[in-house]
C-alpha cells in the first residue's frame, strides 16, 4: 500500500492549477478588448431630437458633426424655405437663456475649431471640445445639459447678388456653481462652436449676437472672449485685414460696436514676420509703413493674447537639446560646416512653410529665438530662399495617403473595394517587379515619400 503511494506523482497539484489559471487569465485578458456590447442603431440615433433648436450630442461628441446630422434631418422634414420666424433662431435661444435664470451678465465664448472634413480635423475637434468642457468644469461650471446642445440659425443677409444664406451655429450654455455666482467673473458662459475657416464672418456674427441680446427684456449685456484664431493662416488673414483697414482712412475698424472683446489664440505659433507678410526685400520705401502685431491690434482696441509660445522659441529649445546631444549647429552658410540637416514639412499651409525657415533662422542666429531685428533679418533671407548649404528643405502636400472623406452612399462600396493603385504597401509583390516602393499613380503621395527617403 505504501509502495503504491510512493509511485504516485509528487508534483504539487495545487501549484499546477494556480499556474494554469494565471496563464489562462493572461491569454483571456490579452485577447479581450474594451469594446461595448451595446447595440447602436445609427439610423435611429440620427432621428433623436428633443425639440427644434436642440441637437442630441454627448459632451465629448464633435459638435459640428452633430449639427450636420441635425441639418440633414431638418432638410428632410422641411417643406418650405427657411423662415426667420423658425424655432431655431438666435432670438429663441436668448429667450431660453432668460428662462434658465440668466438676467444680466453673460460671457459669450466663440471657440474656433478645425472645420475640415478629414480625419485629422475630426480628431482635433474631439480634443478641442473635451479640452474646453474640461476647463470649464475645473473652473466651477456645469453644462445646461449633458445630452444635448443648442443650435441657432444665423442669416447672413440678402444682397443684390445673392439670396439670404444661413449658418447653423452650435451653442452650449454653462452655469456657474453656487460658489461662483456672487463673484465678478462668475457669469454664465455661452460657448459658440465655429469653424476656423469662417473666422472672416466673426465681426458680423458678433454684431448680430450683440444686437439680439440688447433687444431682450430685461436686457442682457454680454462680454466677449474669443478662443481663436486657431491657425496661423487665420491669424495672418486677420492681420492683413487690419493692415488694409488702417491704410484706408474711410474704413471702419472691425468689432467697433463691441466692448470688452478679448482674443486668445491657443495654437497660432508662426512668427510675426510670416504673419504680417511684408516684403522680404529690405528697402527704405517698404520699411516706412510697417507695423507690428501689437500696433495693428491697438487701433481697433482689441486685446490679443497668445497662450502658446512661438515657433522661434520652440526652435531655440530644440537647438539646445541638440547641443546636449553633442550636435552643435553653427551660424555659418558653408555646406560642410555643420552636420547635414533635412527639413520636411507641409507645403500647403502657412505653418508648414514657416516652421522650417524659422528653425533655420534660429540656428543661423546663434541659437537665439528672441524676436528682434537680427532674427527677422535671418528669416527674410530664408523667405528669399537663401538657404545655408548644410540645410536641405523638402515639402509635401497634406493628406499623404490620398484619402478623401467618404460620402454616405459610397461608404459601403469603399469598405468592400480593394486598395486603389498607388496605395499599395511598401515592398508588395506588384511594386517589387520594377522597383521597391509604391507606384506613382492615383491620389496617394506615398511614392514621393519613398523616393525622398532614398535620397
Amino acid at each position: 500500500m505504501a509502495d503504491q503511494q510512493d509511485d504516485k506523482s509528487k508534483l504539487p497539484l495545487a501549484g499546477i492549477l494556480a499556474l494554469l489559471a494565471m496563464v489562462s487569465g493572461a491569454l483571456i485578458y490579452e485577447g479581450t478588448s474594451l469594446k461595448t456590447a451595446r447595440p447602436v442603431d445609427k439610423e435611429a440615433a440620427n432621428n433623436v431630437f428633443l425639440e427644434k433648436g436642440r441637437v442630441q450630442a454627448r459632451l465629448w461628441q464633435d459638435p459640428l458633426e452633430a449639427v450636420e446630422t441635425y441639418r440633414l434631418h431638418a432638410d428632410k422634414e422641411q417643406k418650405e424655405p427657411d423662415s426667420k420666424d423658425a424655432a431655431d433662431t438666435l432670438a429663441t435661444l436668448v429667450n431660453v437663456i432668460r428662462q434658465v435664470g440668466v438676467e444680466s451678465g453673460l460671457r459669450i465664448l466663440p471657440v474656433f475649431m478645425d472645420g475640415s472634413p478629414y480625419a485629422n480635423g475630426v480628431q482635433f475637434r474631439l480634443k478641442d471640445r473635451y479640452a474646453v468642457v474640461s476647463a470649464l468644469g475645473a473652473a466651477g461650471y456645469v453644462p445646461e445639459s449633458g445630452e444635448t446642445i443648442r443650435v441657432f440659425r444665423w442669416y447672413q443677409g440678402k444682397t443684390l447678388e445673392t439670396a439670404a444664406s444661413s449658418l447653423l451655429i452650435p451653442a452650449e450654455l454653462f452655469i456657474p456653481k453656487e460658489k461662483l455666482r456672487d463673484r465678478e467673473y462668475g457669469k454664465p458662459v455661452l460657448v459658440l462652436w465655429l469653424k476656423d475657416q469662417d473666422f472672416g464672418v466673426l465681426d458680423k456674427l458678433l454684431s448680430h449676437v450683440d444686437e439680439t441680446f440688447s433687444q431682450s427684456m430685461p436686457q442682457i449685456k454680454p462680454v466677449y472672449s474669443v478662443l481663436g484664431p486657431r491657425s496661423s493662416s487665420s491669424l495672418s488673414a486677420m492681420l492683413k485685414e487690419l493692415q488694409h483697414i488702417q491704410s484706408s482712412p474711410l474704413a471702419n475698424p472691425p468689432f467697433s460696436t463691441l466692448k470688452h472683446l478679448k482674443f486668445y489664440s491657443p495654437s497660432a505659433t508662426a512668427e510675426d514676420t510670416f504673419l504680417l507678410d511684408y516684403s522680404p526685400i529690405l528697402t527704405a520705401g517698404n520699411q516706412a509703413g510697417k507695423k507690428t502685431v501689437d500696433e495693428l491690434f491697438e487701433y481697433p482696441r482689441i486685446e490679443f493674447i497668445r497662450t502658446i509660445t512661438t515657433d522661434a522659441q520652440l526652435a531655440e529649445q530644440l537647438i539646445q537639446e541638440l547641443r546636449r546631444r553633442r550636435v552643435d549647429l553653427k551660424s555659418c552658410p558653408e555646406k560642410d560646416c555643420n552636420p547635414k540637416v533635412a527639413l520636411i514639412s507641409e507645403w500647403d499651409t502657412l505653418y508648414g512653410r514657416s516652421l522650417p525657415r524659422t528653425f533655420a533662422a534660429v540656428a543661423m542666429n546663434n541659437g537665439s529665438g528672441e524676436t528682434g531685428p537680427a532674427l527677422e533679418a535671418r528669416i527674410n533671407e530664408l523667405r528669399r530662399d537663401e538657404w545655408p548649404g548644410w540645410i536641405t528643405p523638402h515639402s509635401y502636400l497634406a493628406g499623404l495617403d490620398g484619402e478623401l472623406p467618404a460620402k454616405e452612399s459610397n461608404q459601403k462600396k469603399t469598405a468592400d473595394a480593394s486598395p486603389a493603385k498607388g496605395m499599395a504597401g511598401f515592398g508588395s509583390q506588384q511594386d517589387t517587379d520594377q522597383y521597391a516602393g509604391p507606384r506613382p499613380e492615383g491620389r496617394s503621395q506615398l511614392d514621393y515619400v519613398f523616393r525622398l527617403s532614398q535620397r
